[in-house]
């Protein structure tokens, strides 16, 4: 049963092949590197929308808002690794980023890339050593970069975004609405509703609901806590509003999700 939201978290290094590609807007400070063997999907970096096809490399710098939606039939590599374990990239994280996200198969087919891509895809199967893996990232990434066209990043409002993203991140359980919002960050409230509608394709309302039913779904599987205690731990106001919106983004109530 599908998550309604997919919540960052914190990242030692995850590689690995998955099935599932259809997560909403997010940002986190890790690169993240998709690799699609398979199917198809769109993806979306800063509000701009790419078509990913199989043998297409999708990559997102840090602190990016992009999400993934329409996927078919996909299989893919994830990679998403801190800045930090690529010493020779750092640097341009910080000062570039891509002109387009996505790498087609066809500027880079028949070299030395797609078979860092081979090696890294045997390496996850055969469950080869972390040093060895990350010097194989390392040469991967060097590669990948030189393949892209990088541009200069622009001041803009990326950071407010990112500041209010995380704001909501950090304060979902309260009471958060878009009046708050515009208060704390001194802004107008149709300029803090914009940000959710034009940068992060939702509304705050529903924005705020998936997070709480995503963290919902943690507490009903590893916890002892009654429903009407994760309900309230989870920043509803009512047992009856919970039961609700668990039941629209689940399609199964609180108890049925918990014992299945």
């Amino acid at each position: 049963m599908k998550r309604p939201y997919y919540e960052p978290r914190p990242y030692d290094t995850t590689l690995g092949f998955s099935e599932i590609l259809d997560f909403a807007a997010h940002l986190h400070k890790e690169v993240e590197m998709v690799y699609m063997l398979s199917g198809s999907s769109k993806a979306s970096v800063d509000g701009n929308v790419y078509d990913i096809q199989a043998g297409d490399i999708f990559l997102v710098f840090p602190n990016k808002i992009h999400m993934y939606f329409e996927s078919k039939d996909v299989k893919y590599i994830i990679c998403i690794i801190s800045p930090d374990e690529l010493p020779d990239c750092t640097s341009l994280f910080k000062r570039f980023q891509p002109e387009c996200p996505v790498l087609r198969y066809d500027e880079y087919s028949g070299g030395m890339l797609e078979r860092m891509i081979e090696i890294i895809g045997d390496g996850i199967r055969q469950k080869t050593d972390r040093g060895i893996m990350l010097n194989c990232i390392r040469a991967f990434f060097d590669m990948l970069i030189e393949k892209m066209r990088l541009m200069p990043l622009k001041k803009s409002d990326g950071t407010l975004v990112g500041d209010v993203y995380n704001y909501v991140q950090e304060n979902y359980c309260n009471a958060v609405t878009i009046e708050s919002l515009a208060k704390h960050f001194h802004i107008s409230n149709g300029y803090a509703a914009h940000i959710f509608s034009d940068k992060l394709k939702i509304g705050l309302r529903k924005y705020i609901n998936a997070l709480r039913v995503n963290k919902a779904c943690d507490l009903l599987k590893g916890s002892e806590m009654s429903v009407t205690e994760i309900a309230y731990a989870c920043g509803f106001d009512t047992i009856r509003t919970f039961n609700r919106v668990f039941l629209k983004e689940m399609g199964v109530s609180p108890r049925v999700y918990r014992n299945t």
